[in-house]
């Protein structure tokens, strides 16, 4: 078997068209791949060598022990360089091994969701630290394998990225690829608004759609991309530490209703807020951001003096809002 058949061969089990015996073939090469070797889990290791057992011994159709594959071991090495010789560990293997390992062994992904008015630290699976937006969602795998670490972003989110050359970092997002080695960037995607940007506070980073390459950034720029007519526009000079301020807070109100506002602090901090009728008045709306040390009473506190409200505390604390 050449290259040209193997790679047939590989192209043929991840459109899901191998014949059995073929699936056979592609996974006991992906063991035989000792740079693959870290790559599985114990229970993935085992798995694959009762495979590869099927395929190799010739007894395939008895049930074999593991003292029975210990003490053919050497048979096994010897039918399996075989193997390898006929096969070859190719270019076209180390093209496709990590989707076909992706196919054998799927690794489950993550999924972490932010509230209404909630801030959210994330720690991925490399050690990169991403804050989460209210209102977003980001999935990421449980784990990474192979030359690329991943993740998919709906909503807004500031990415720190440890570094590392051989593994770059990718953001899905709308219709953009954010493509970094290491790095710290702000993306939003707000489907409802069409508009995705990217902001970079420190590195570089990449931005694509599609198969095009659409700008490379460097700190303190940002692309903006309309989904709608398919238009971006590139801004050199950018205050990147004002633009990612919020994550410096745990709670963020842009011209929320006061109702709102006063059910969040309820939700976050537990509190029992009671409003006398008529106290607020019709679409009245508050601004703010406030730090991890406030406290639920000091923010009442600001948002009843700043929109000219007063409460009291009853005896069975509930802070009850009049005018």
């Amino acid at each position: 078997m050449n290259k040209d058949q193997l790679s047939a061969l590989f192209g043929r089990f991840l459109r899901e068209e191998a014949s059995p015996h073929e699936k056979k073939m592609v996974e006991a090469y992906m063991l035989l791949s000792e740079s693959e070797e870290a790559e599985f889990s114990d229970r993935e290791k085992q798995e694959t060598k009762e495979r590869i057992w099927s395929v190799l011994n010739p007894y395939s159709g008895e049930r074999r022990s593991n003292n029975v594959w210990y003490a053919n071991r050497s048979w096994w090495l010897r039918t399996a360089a075989v193997w390898v010789m006929l096969v070859g560990i190719t270019a076209a293997g180390f093209l496709f091994r990590y989707d076909i390992m992706d196919r054998l062994f799927p690794i489950a992904w993550n999924q972490d969701i932010t509230g209404p008015y909630e801030i959210k630290r994330v720690v991925l699976p490399d050690g990169t630290v991403v804050n989460l937006a209210p209102n977003s969602t980001i999935s990421y795998p449980a784990r990474y394998r192979g030359h690329a670490r991943k993740a998919r972003l709906s909503g807004i989110a500031f990415f720190s990225v440890v570094s590392n050359e051989k593994q770059p970092f990718t953001v899905a997002s709308g219709n953009l690829d954010i493509r970094v080695l290491g790095t710290s960037f702000e993306v939003r995607n707000v489907p409802l608004l069409h508009d995705v940007g990217v902001t970079v506070a420190t590195g570089k980073v990449q931005v694509r759609c599609g198969d095009r390459m659409q700008a490379v950034l460097t700190a303190n720029q940002e692309v903006r991309y309309n989904d709608t007519v398919g238009q971006f526009s590139v801004m050199e000079k950018v205050d990147a530490a004002a633009e990612t301020a919020w994550t410096r807070n745990v709670l963020v109100f842009r011209e929320t209703g006061l109702e709102e506002v006063l059910k969040a602090l309820e939700d976050r901090y537990g509190m029992k807020i009671s409003i006398h009728p008529n106290a607020i008045k019709k679409g009245a709306t508050f601004s703010g951001a406030f730090k991890s040390h406030e406290s639920g009473k000091e923010i009442l506190d600001v948002v009843c003096f700043s929109s000219g409200l007063k409460y009291t505390i009853t005896r069975d604390n509930i802070a009850v809002i009049t005018k």
